[in-house]
Formats: C-alpha cells, structure tokens, sequence
C-alpha cells in the first residue's frame, strides 16, 4: 500500500481569484429574498501587512484560505477543504480568542446572490453585505436594502472591527467618572503619546485610545492626493501628492495634532460634569 495514500488531499474549492465587493446593510427587507444561511466560525492564524491566511467552519465544512494583496476588489485567494477535526484544532490552539462567528444568509436579486453575514459574540449587530464577482468589470444592480460601499476600507476590515468591539468593551468595565478623572490627570502628567502608525497595502493606520486613524490615497476633482480618515469614514484633512514633500508624514503629524485635539475635549467633558 502506498503510504500516502491515507493522507487527506486538499482540492482547490474556487479560481484562485477573489472579486468580491462589501456594503453595509440600511434595512432587514433582504430576510424575506434569504434562500437558505450557514454558521460560520472564522479564524485569523496569521496576518502581515495586506496577505493572510484564515481557517473557517462552515456548517460541516471546513476550509483554510490564503489571501494575498488586493488590488480594487480584486485579490488572489487559494483556499481547500481541510477536515473538520484539523479546523477545530486551530481554531483552539492557533485562533483562540480570534475566532468570530455568524450567519451567513444567502441572497437572491435580480439574478445573482449576495452573502449578508450577521455576526454575534463580539461584534453582535454588526450585518455586512458582499458579493462575488465573475470579473471586475461585471455590472452591479443594487438590492434597495444596501447601503454604503466599504470594499477595502480598512475601518471594516474584521480584524480591527473585532479591535474597536474590545476596546468599547473594556471601556463599559472601568471605573466611574471620578476614577476616569483621576486617570486623565495621571496621563496629562505623562509624555505625549507616540504614534504607531501600522502599514496595510497602499494605507496606514494608527490605533490610538481614542479611536483609528487612516491615511489612504484618495482622488479629488480628479487629482492624486491622501486623505486623513478618523474612525474611517469622518474626513479630517486631505493633502494632493504634490503640495509637499512627504504628505504621508505631514498627515501622520496632522493625525497627532487631531490626537490631542480629542484628549483635551474628553478631559473638558469630564471636567463639566
């Protein structure tokens, strides 16, 4: 007997191609087009700058996926049927507490079907819509319960979702607004904080306690220029790409400024009240 031949053999589940965009989702119409949903457990095994590599249970089928950099809507993606029994042992040992869980509820409209994933536990109310796509240029009619296009945001990426969800937590365990007091004054005593800005493909992005900031490439009236972001979608400055030097830095300095902007007005709401 060959003796490989007990050894499970991966086989490829699609094209090792993602086309795939994301939306937020306005309404609950899109229940009554659901033709049938999946649970799904996700979890992240490992992650550097735009590629990463994913084991998923879904229903009773498991998979692990490797993603590479995307590119518009557009990444490479290689992902094979794996059994159960090893899924459930990285999610244990490699994931832990990076596993996220939700329904996926399959979508018909106008002939093509979207995948409207609920999630629970962490990010519990959290409902985003996606859709994959034979090719980039493929024509899209949009269901009347979608919203907001988030493909390649960063703010919606599950990662820093899953962050910002244990970061509000944490918050509803601290003290009353007395402690809270206390703390910011300790921390007017401290040093300035030092931003530390993390690359993710063409964007950067920075994780401060009071909230994220994103630097991303952007195009107004149809010039090149970068945009600061906070808490993803509320614009604080844009520099085009030739107004000076660096304008990644001058923004990452900008960001700062914003920083502290932010500190100082909780500090003086606290102080109010």
């Amino acid at each position: 007997m060959d003796e490989h031949s007990n050894r499970p053999k991966l086989q490829l589940c699609h094209s090792p191609v993602e086309i795939e965009r994301k939306f937020l989702v306005v309404n609950d119409t899109w229940r009554q087009l659901a033709v049938r949903k999946v649970s799904i457990r996700d979890g992240l095994i490992a992650v550097y700058k735009d590629r990463k590599v994913r084991v998923r249970i879904s229903d009773d089928i498991a998979t692990v996926a490797i993603k590479g950099p995307r590119s518009g809507i557009e990444r490479p993606e290689f992902e094979y049927e794996i059994p159960i029994a090893d899924a459930e042992t990285m999610l244990s040992t490699f994931c832990r507490d990076d596993t996220l869980e939700k329904q996926r509820f399959f979508v018909e409209n106008a002939g093509a079907t979207w995948h409207v994933d609920v999630y629970g536990d962490v990010l519990q109310d959290i409902v985003i819509a996606e859709i994959e796509l034979p090719q980039v240029t493929q024509e899209l009619i949009l269901p009347p319960w979608i919203g907001k296009e988030v493909t390649g945001e960063a703010f919606y990426k599950k990662i820093n979702m899953r962050a910002r969800a244990l970061t509000a937590h944490r918050h509803d365990g601290e003290a009353d607004i007395s402690q809270r007091n206390k703390m910011a004054k300790s921390e007017a005593e401290q040093s300035p904080l030092v931003a530390d800005w993390e690359r993710d493909g063409p964007s950067w992005l920075w994780h401060s306690p009071e909230g994220e900031f994103v630097i991303q490439p952007a195009e107004i009236g149809g010039a090149a220029c970068y945009q600061l972001t906070y808490e993803g979608w509320t614009t604080l400055e844009q520099i085009g790409v030739n107004d000076c030097d660096n304008p990644v830095n001058e923004l990452k300095q900008r960001a700062q400024r914003h920083f502290a902007r932010l500190v100082e007005e909780v500090r003086e709401a606290g102080r109010t009240r």
